[in-house]
């Protein structure tokens, strides 16, 4: 435990470590909970008689209605204090982990997985805005790679005991010992956690003097976010990575059943070495994404784009592989590329975010995965292909989103710049207005900080700052006298 803690606080480098500690264990036994509904997809399939296609649809269809209902927990977690909402989830989601294998019918096993979703929803939106609020910019590459890590040893650790308790005993018992962990966790969190001050690492008292103001309204949230171009690129692959990430829940695991007759312990094994795969790729990409902020803001987003690419690549060898001596290795390889993914692409988003509505912003991801999941595999017929073609078809059909997802993203990289600067920007003039305010001073009405505009590929406005104040009429003309 000792080295453990050690090993989180070289990754705060002096900073209070505890918040990481407790974020990472409540992701640790929540992705415990998904590894072990993973690799026993095969045995749930069975137990309720569904076929390939009916139960990938029982997949995507809960975690469609859990992705959606990541928007509203994101703008709420803008409002509200995000601790208490982490640790409602947390309880939430280990008592409905503890139902699944209670589960007497398709509609109970339904609704149950359902509130396990909604439970886990705190994971990426929450922990990712608290985790920007608690650890300074310098750091969060670090931090961002050690909390994700926690999917990983979640995955080892569920995987393996999953597919041993099954194999034991049976499906059932694998979801029934996890609540008292998570409820010690969550216990820990809330009699010793704080909510820290939105923005209070990039301008400590800029986000103190606007913690008091009003929080941005949902329109006005949704407007900023769609107006950083790095964030609409990003939003733009998610429609592609929805549509090859979300099958891969059901497919590898029913893969491994049908095509190679693994059973529950070698899918829980293979499961946890592959977890380690991308474990170390995310160790190492979280060492590295700070050189490569250092050859510019935008480096790190190009290597989140290649991985994905990397990934594709990597999934297509697997669905090619004749026998599993090939699988295993080839999946091993493009688990190690999937870790690459994460931190810097979590890095870049925290960077380009403005403070205030940057839980909406790691939220606003999730609509764009079950669009693409929707979209582009379920009604176009590609989820069909399993069924009619074989898993390993269905799996080869997926690789053409992760690679087109990849080459978007990776497009944005040129954006992360300007884009960061106007997120600090938008804090500071936030501030500043509110000085204006408290001295009695007259404030504008508009405050415009930065403005640019093209039409097509023609730029007209470079950089403009400019102010409206009340009972003021301010034209802004180009160069050629058009307003």
């Amino acid at each position: 435990m000792k080295a453990l803690r050690q090993r989180f606080a070289s990754a705060v480098e002096g900073q209070d470590v505890f918040p990481l500690l407790v974020l990472f264990g409540l992701f640790f036994f929540d992705e415990f909970d998904t590894a072990a509904y993973n690799v026993l997809a095969p045995n749930i399939q069975e137990a309720f008689d569904l076929t390939d296609r009916a139960f990938g649809f029982l997949v995507i269809l809960n975690l469609t209605v859990v992705l959606l209902l990541a928007v509203p927990v994101g703008f709420y977690g803008d409002r509200l204090p995000r601790r208490k909402l982490v640790i409602a989830g947390a309880v939430l989601a280990g008592a409905f982990s503890c139902l699944t294998g209670f589960a007497p019918a398709l509609g109970f096993l339904v609704v149950v997985r359902l509130g396990n979703g909604v439970g886990r929803l705190m994971n990426d939106s929450i922990h990712n805005s608290l985790l920007a609020d608690y650890y300074t910019p310098s750091v969060r590459p670090k931090v961002f790679a050690t909390h994700r890590n926690a999917v990983y040893f979640g995955t080892i650790v569920g995987s393996a005991s999953a597919g041993l308790l099954a194999a034991l005993f049976n499906w059932r018992v694998a979801f029934g010992v996890l609540v008292v962990p998570i409820l010690l966790t969550a216990l820990l969190g809330a009699t010793k956690l704080h909510d820290p001050v939105r923005g209070g690492t990039d301008d400590p008292d800029a986000a103190a003097e606007v913690e008091a103001d009003d929080p941005v309204d949902f329109a006005e949230a949704r407007r900023i976010l769609f107006s950083v171009r790095t964030l609409k690129r990003q939003y733009t692959a998610w429609l592609f990575i929805g549509a090859g990430l979300v099958p891969l829940a059901y497919l590898l695991p029913l893969m491994l059943k049908k095509d190679y007759d693994v059973d529950e312990l070698g899918r829980g094994l293979i499961a946890a070495v592959n977890a380690a795969a991308t474990f170390l790729g995310v160790q190492l990409a979280g060492r590295w994404t700070m050189g490569w902020l250092g050859k510019g803001p935008g480096e790190p987003l190009k290597r989140s784009g290649l991985a994905l690419v990397g990934v594709g690549i990597g999934l297509a060898l697997v669905a090619a592989s004749p026998t599993l001596v090939l699988v295993v290795p080839f999946a091993l390889v493009t688990s190690f590329v999937a870790g690459m993914f994460y931190p810097p692409f979590f890095v870049t988003q925290a960077l380009v975010s403005p403070a205030r509505v940057r839980t909406l912003s790691f939220s606003f991801g999730s609509l764009f995965l079950v669009a693409g999941v929707w979209g582009l595999y379920l009604f176009p017929g590609v989820a069909a292909v399993s069924d009619n073609s074989g898993n390993r078809w269905g799996l080869a059909a997926t690789v053409p989103y992760w690679i087109i997802g990849g080459l978007v993203l990776r497009s944005a990289h040129r954006f992360v710049a300007p884009d960061a600067e106007r997120a600090f920007a938008m804090l500071a003039t936030a501030a500043a207005n509110r000085r204006s305010r408290e001295s009695g001073a007259q404030t504008a009405l508009l405050t415009c900080r930065g403005v640019e505009v093209a039409y097509d590929t023609v730029q007209v406005l470079f950089g403009i700052d400019m102010e409206v104040q009340p009972g003021e009429c301010v034209a802004l003309l180009g160069t050629n006298g058009a307003g």
